[in-house]
C-alpha cells in the first residue's frame, strides 16, 4: 500500500540499504549490529 500509516506486516523485516539509517530491524540481521564472532579455544 502506497501511504498508509503504519501498513507494514509485523512480522517482515524492512530496513533500507547503505546509508538510509533504518537497517534490518525485526528479522535475524538486526542482531547483526549488536552482536561480534568470537573464537574461544580450550584444551582439554
Amino acid at each position: 500500500w502506497v501511504n498508509q500509516y503504519d501498513g507494514g506486516d509485523m512480522t517482515a523485516p524492512f530496513g533500507g540499504f547503505k546509508q538510509s539509517g533504518n537497517g534490518r530491524d525485526k528479522s535475524l540481521h538486526a542482531f547483526d549490529k549488536y552482536t561480534e564472532l568470537k573464537a574461544t579455544w580450550i584444551k582439554l
